[in-house]
């Protein structure tokens, strides 16, 4: 396989990896069992644009 592959692969799979890791704590803060402030940390965005983003997907 050639290395561009390798790449475009290995950083699909971060990106899959950083989306599940976001639809997870958006569940979280969903259910009240965490705070929108600390997920907001987690995926280093403000409490307004991870506001914003729960407003605009359904996860």
């Amino acid at each position: 396989m050639s290395k561009a592959i390798e790449d475009l692969l290995k950083e699909s799979r971060e990106q899959g990896i950083e989306i599940g890791k976001i639809q997870t704590l958006v569940r979280l803060v969903q259910k009240g069992d965490l705070k929108i402030e600390r997920a907001a940390v987690n995926v280093q965005m403000t409490v307004e644009q991870l506001r914003k983003m729960m407003e605009k997907t359904s996860v």
